[in-house]
């Protein structure tokens, strides 16, 4: 007569030690599948969605919109940078300078 099994099996990797174990370990299993591939049918659904035409020109209206205010701001910084130039080349306006007062 046996009364125990010579080795330990590890619950974590022996599936029928983790039903002795944890009883609800094999229900628990088939619902993670089910998740997952649930999961899968999902991100596949959001993948081919976000491919598709209509999402394609909606991006590509963001992009261009987007690279035209990036443009407008490089314009505008250009314009700031070229008038404080000409403001130094008359001579009205030293580096450091500023119009508030100083409290001292």
């Amino acid at each position: 007569m046996r009364i125990h099994d010579k080795t330990k099996k590890n619950p974590l990797t022996n599936k029928a030690m983790m039903n002795k174990v944890n009883p609800f370990a094999g229900q628990q299993r088939k619902l993670m599948q089910a998740q997952e591939e649930k999961r899968k049918v999902a991100r596949k659904a959001a993948i081919k969605a976000k491919q598709s035409k209509a999402e394609r020109h909606k991006k590509a209206k963001r992009t261009k919109l987007d690279q035209e205010r990036h443009a407008g701001l490089v314009k505008s910084f250009k314009d700031a940078e070229d008038f404080i130039a000409e403001e130094e080349r008359q001579g009205n306006y030293m580096p450091g300078d500023t119009e508030e007062e100083d409290d001292e």
